[in-house]
């Protein structure tokens, strides 16, 4: 039928389950409060970024490129945090700058442990980042590159345990079963391979993967962006009931505002590898403060028929000196 009516007065449940897929990532969630109340009384940040910058190239200004420039930011216990911009921004390489698989040009990383006590990632050694990884844990992007075709899904998620010495035999294939569980998946299915399963369900692998060795912060890069919109939405409400009850910080990194705003607490606005706006996430998906905030904000496609954005963008025009 005609868009506004599909849109305004659809008829069939299954049109309107999407349509409220839809509209439900483009609404403030009632009740859904921030995890963390950032007051004088906020408890201290699990992790904090501070001046962190890479430069990519060789010396010289002409071919050098900065991916990410003097990067600053707190990361508090139960929070996500979300990080947003366009391509080319420089979230991406934040996320592996935080985890080290890309090394810092400059900054320092500050984690604090499950004693209290404070560590500077950027001077780990190898084998003490490892002990680091076990509590801070990436979920990918595309859940079917990131799981390896030739494993089962109990080798998938059991990997990271086997790789750390922490289960294997009966014990390894009850851990396997309960991480399934949690993420919503039958434990029967352990010995099948990944192609066997749809993308919403890899991508719960791929969460169980990162849930294996009980993290305490997850880094996820656009770990929604392959998905449709109704299995994103799935996957956006097992993360935050996952973070409730296991009480994870998140990291989340994405292009798409408008699961940025259902899913994060506070966001930072990227542009050219610098945070050029940080504060709660409903402040600045609804009344941004930088240009380059407004702009990005304005760009977001409406579902709703009735009110075109395109008709009411902002432009942002960088500076000179940029």
């Amino acid at each position: 039928g005609p868009v506004d009516a599909i849109y305004h007065a659809a008829k069939h449940p299954y049109t309107r389950q999407l349509l409220a897929s839809t509209v439900k990532l483009t609404h403030h969630v009632e009740g859904r409060l921030p995890a963390v109340a950032l007051s004088p009384q906020a408890p201290q940040p699990i992790l904090s970024v501070r001046n962190l910058g890479k430069i990519y190239g060789w010396h010289g200004k002409a071919n050098t490129l900065r991916a990410v420039d003097d990067a600053s930011f707190d990361l508090y216990p139960g929070e996500n945090l979300g990080i947003v911009g366009e391509s080319g921004s420089g979230k991406t390489t934040l996320g592996r700058l935080i985890l080290r698989t890309v090394e810092p040009t400059s900054g320092s990383i500050s984690y604090r442990g499950r004693d209290g006590g404070e560590i500077d990632v950027t001077k780990l050694t190898k084998r003490e980042l490892r002990t680091f990884h076990r509590e801070v844990r990436l979920v990918f992007q595309d859940p079917f590159a990131s799981l390896n075709p030739r494993m089962t899904v109990k080798e998938v998620i059991g990997d990271p345990l086997v790789v750390n010495g922490l289960a294997k035999g009966k014990a390894l294939e009850d851990r396997v079963a309960e991480l399934m569980r949690l993420v919503g998946l039958d434990p029967m299915g352990m010995e099948r391979y990944p192609h066997a399963f749809s993308g919403g369900q890899r991508q719960r692998i791929g969460i169980a993967r990162a849930l294996a060795l009980d993290p305490r912060i997850i880094i996820a890069d656009e770990a929604t962006s392959a998905l449709d919109v109704s299995i994103r939405s799935q996957i956006l409400d097992l993360l935050l009931d996952i973070r409730q009850r296991l009480n994870l910080s998140f990291i989340f990194i994405s292009h798409d505002i408008s699961v940025v705003r259902y899913f994060c607490d506070r966001v930072a606005v990227m542009h050219r590898g610098k945070i050029v706006e940080l504060g709660e996430a409903e402040q600045i998906c609804t009344a941004p403060e930088e240009a380059y905030t407004k702009s990005l904000i304005s760009a977001v496609p409406n579902p709703d028929p009735r009110d075109k954005r395109m008709l009411h963008r902002h432009r942002f025009v960088a500076p000179a000196n940029i």
